[in-house]
């Protein structure tokens, strides 16, 4: 049970290599358009910056020699951008799940860094368990239902908690440098978001823009002072 093919503002669904989607949601950007294999051009292209971001963060993490769970972090966000090219690029269900279920365990594990960090008494012994068994329940509930609208509601949840620790945290510093990775890595964001809701509303105004991509390349770039403030 799930909605199939529901389109924001018409993207369309054109024919092309990977035959008719059958993703629960079309994004605003025409499909097949510039390639005959790529459904989404602009928002396959977009995906792989995070990818690229969150490569760059698993490089500097092996550099300095850091915990696993910071590593997991930066190997949930490459799966997330790559996940995301493989969606926008076919416009497949299995692929869509490939790029919204790596979603929501990278900000499982966002949050379980931000747990043992604002703890005093860290190394939480089933925190890790009862996430792991979490993202095993959205798996199969997600995989099942496939519904659009709740899957952006629960993200949006788990990135609220996700900021709020930030937040909470950038007002309680007293460094500097610390309060801009903040601002860094909450702004971009903002601003993608802000870009998504727009295109969802006024796609056929704003098609050309691509704002869509936008939101991808804005996710990536707030990557950039993550590795501070997840050792801070």
């Amino acid at each position: 049970m799930r909605e199939d093919n529901l389109t924001v503002g018409g993207g369309g669904f054109g024919h092309g290599f990977w035959g008719q989607p059958t993703s629960s949601i079309d994004w605003c950007e025409e499909n097949y358009v510039v390639s005959h294999y790529i459904a989404e051009f602009y928002n396959t292209v977009s995906s792989l910056v995070i990818a690229l971001f969150g490569l760059y963060g698993a490089m500097h993490w092996r550099s300095i020699g850091h915990e696993p769970r910071f590593m997991a972090l930066w190997a949930s966000i490459i799966c997330v951008g790559i996940g995301s090219a493989l969606f926008h690029g076919t416009l497949l269900f299995s692929m869509q799940m490939m790029d919204e279920l790596p979603m929501v365990y990278a900000m499982l594990v966002w949050l379980y860094i931000w747990i043992e960090n604002e703890t005093e008494t860290p190394r939480k012994k089933y925190l890790p368990a009862f996430l792991a068994a979490y993202g095993v329940f959205w798996t199969f509930v997600h995989t099942y239902l496939g519904f659009a609208t709740i899957f952006q509601i629960h993200f949006g949840l788990l990135v609220v908690a996700g900021y709020t620790f930030v937040g909470r945290f950038a007002f309680k510093t007293q460094d500097p440098r610390i309060k801009w990775f903040s601002v860094l890595y909450v702004a971009p964001f903002v601003l993608a978001f802000a870009l998504w809701s727009t295109e969802r509303i006024f796609c056929s105004s704003v098609r050309p823009f691509q704002f869509h991509a936008w939101w991808h390349v804005l996710s990536g770039i707030r990557f950039v002072g993550l590795p501070a403030l997840c050792v801070a």
